[in-house]
């Protein structure tokens, strides 16, 4: 018995999952801005969404972010409004942002900061949402 156990590490150690560079993992956006507070989580099939409430500028939220995400996500060129309605929702925004990556290539995280109408006495909610299609 002994021996099957040491074998099945041994098999564990060369096994190619056991190299898998951590910078691969999908990271955990409720860490991602861990000074500010976490006011919504919604986790449902192929779609996570996280709320924070800040007072922290969109810039400052951007930096934080392009370090915790890593240098293999990549933002996109930004997009100009297409439609009436998102010309119209785009004032309550304080900027956007989508980022991708290579090694996950059905997935984009979006990221806006808009101001914050409610009574929680920060300045901004920021919203990291992530979608995975396969």
């Amino acid at each position: 018995m002994r021996n099957l156990l040491l074998a099945f590490v041994a098999l564990l150690t060369i096994h190619p999952f056991a190299f898998a560079d951590e910078a691969e993992k999908m990271p955990d956006l409720s860490k991602a801005f861990p000074t500010e507070k976490l006011i919504a989580k919604i986790v449902v099939n192929k779609i996570d969404h996280f709320n924070f409430n800040t007072d922290l500028e969109y810039a400052e939220l951007k930096t934080k972010l392009t370090t915790y995400l890593g240098k293999d996500w990549i933002e996109s060129p930004p997009t100009e409004p297409k439609t009436d309605l998102e010309k119209k929702l785009q004032r309550f925004y304080a900027g956007s942002s989508t980022f991708t990556n290579a090694k996950f290539p059905s997935m984009k995280i979006k990221f806006s900061v808009k101001e914050s109408r409610a009574s929680s006495g920060k300045k901004f909610i920021a919203s990291l949402y992530a979608e995975k299609k396969e």
